[in-house]
């Protein structure tokens, strides 16, 4: 995390307003330091977007560290049995109903 620090401090040094973090859930400690994207380094004008293809670990942030500081985006389709997993679906047909997508509120009508 401490490389992704200084990046963020270069864009706060340079005026960039907008950063995009790909497969961010690769640096250890993520989910632990990842508060500090919120607390410090958002709070000083940096949209921060945070992407990978580890779901799980994007949700256990969002539910942990970065709890009430987030605006997720699912743009993928999961598997039931990740779906189920993180969001205690108990059956294919709810899966199918949301579209595979990892939040309910993404329903497909």
């Amino acid at each position: 995390m401490e490389d992704v620090y200084e990046v963020l401090d270069e864009c706060i040094k340079n005026e960039k307003s907008i950063v995009l973090l790909d497969e961010i859930t690769n640096i250890e400690d993520f989910t632990y330091d990842s508060e500090i994207l919120a607390d410090y380094y958002a709070k000083k004008g940096i949209s921060i977007i945070i992407a990978g293809t580890d779901s799980l670990g994007l949700t256990l942030a969002g539910k942990g560290p970065l709890l009430g500081r987030k605006l997720e985006i699912s743009m993928n389709y999961i598997s039931f049995a990740e779906h189920s997993r993180v969001l205690g679906t108990k059956n294919i047909d709810e899966n199918i109903k949301y579209g595979g997508l990892m939040h309910r509120s993404f329903r497909i009508s």
